[in-house]
């Protein structure tokens, strides 16, 4: 047990120390749950039996037991919740685009200057192969500008989408969208004024067509997915805060 509590222990480190770095490189601020988890992690494995005999000693006591109980209970319904949002993420992923034409909505992410992030552009290789498989089909271009950036999304997409040999004929900008709402909300306008079909194939990350999809579906929209890749090394991240994404929604609805 001592020999698997240390490699335990170290399997944390290693957690602990990942998560800093994508902290400190990519400024992502959700890392600060994984760098607690993980310290706490450590803390436990090299600290077990101080662990266990205050545990022991806490459910010796009446407010002991309903604070250690209610514990457990709350970390049980957090494994559940996060289970079963995690399966309607994952069926998103898989659910297949509709015969005939589509309209694909690639949904914007961060740009660095004029250049897609490499999440963004993971999206639109994505959309490439669907809309070279699909002469037929638009797309719309959704998102506005961001901080890091000198030009929109919808801008830096089209560029990109230009240079890979994409007619700009069959691109609509949407240029002021800052969440996936307003991404979702505001390609539907695009589809009413251009006559675009409103079966949508949206191009984004799997993690995150759950929430586009029922984003399209209160937009009247019929919407189907054009999964991108995720890189491994951020997506627990991503996962992470597209559960919270979903619960603060169904929280506000």
């Amino acid at each position: 047990m001592k020999t698997l509590r240390i490699v335990l222990a170290l399997v944390f480190g290693l957690i602990c120390l990942s998560s800093f770095i994508q902290g400190f490189f990519l400024r992502f601020t959700l890392v600060l749950p994984f760098i607690a988890m993980s310290l706490l992690g450590m803390w436990l494995c090299l600290r077990w039996e101080d662990f266990a005999l205050f545990w022991k000693n806490l459910r010796k006591r009446i407010w002991g037991k309903i604070i250690t109980s209610t514990l457990i209970l709350l970390i049980a319904v957090a494994i559940t919740v996060c289970a079963v949002i995690s399966g309607l993420m994952i069926n998103a992923m898989v659910q297949r685009t509709p015969d005939g034409d589509a309209t694909v909505i690639v949904l914007g992410a961060q740009v660095v200057g004029e250049r897609p992030s490499l999440i963004l552009r993971l999206r639109l290789e994505a959309a490439l192969i669907y809309l070279n498989d699909n002469p037929e089909s638009s797309a719309i271009l959704s998102g506005g500008l961001g901080r890091s950036a000198y030009i929109s999304e919808a801008e830096a997409m089209k560029r990109w989408l230009a240079a890979n040999g994409i007619c700009e004929s069959r691109l609509f900008l949407e240029e002021y969208s800052t969440s996936t709402y307003e991404n979702i909300a505001f390609s539907r306008f695009i589809i009413e004024e251009n006559g675009l079909p409103r079966n949508v194939a949206i191009a984004t990350d799997g993690f995150h067509m759950f929430r586009a999809h029922q984003l399209a579906r209160h937009a009247e929209l019929t919407p189907s997915a054009v999964p991108s890749r995720t890189p491994l090394r951020v997506l627990p991240y991503y996962w992470l805060r597209e559960i919270a994404a979903i619960l603060v929604g169904i929280a506000m609805h």
